[in-house]
């Protein structure tokens, strides 16, 4: 009878052990679910920033052309400056950013 209940404690304890492994498997598989649920997220919100960035460089750039300049000039009233109005002068060579 004790050899009995023995075998019976054993085959209980390798019981809860398989569910154990099995409930923790089913955790861990669950947790890297949820992981890779949260990087497609961040993968698409990169994504559309990039979109968004790219768009504000277009616009940046098209407000930046010359034409667009000009007209920006002439709405405030502005006028192309006159030849004795411009001042030309040369940079002494290690006076600049970045220059040796």
């Amino acid at each position: 009878m004790r050899m009995e209940t023995r075998n019976k404690i054993c085959c209980f304890v390798a019981l809860v052990l398989l569910v154990g492994a099995g409930l923790f498997r089913i955790w861990v598989y669950q947790d890297v679910l949820q992981i890779g649920y949260q990087l497609s997220a961040a993968q698409q919100g990169s994504s559309r920033l990039q979109a968004n960035l790219k768009q504000l460089e277009l616009e940046l750039a098209a407000e930046k052309t010359p034409k667009k300049l000009i007209g920006l000039a002439d709405a405030l009233g502005l006028q192309q400056p006159k030849h004795w109005q411009i001042v030309a002068y040369q940079r002494k060579k290690g006076s600049g950013h970045g220059e040796p």
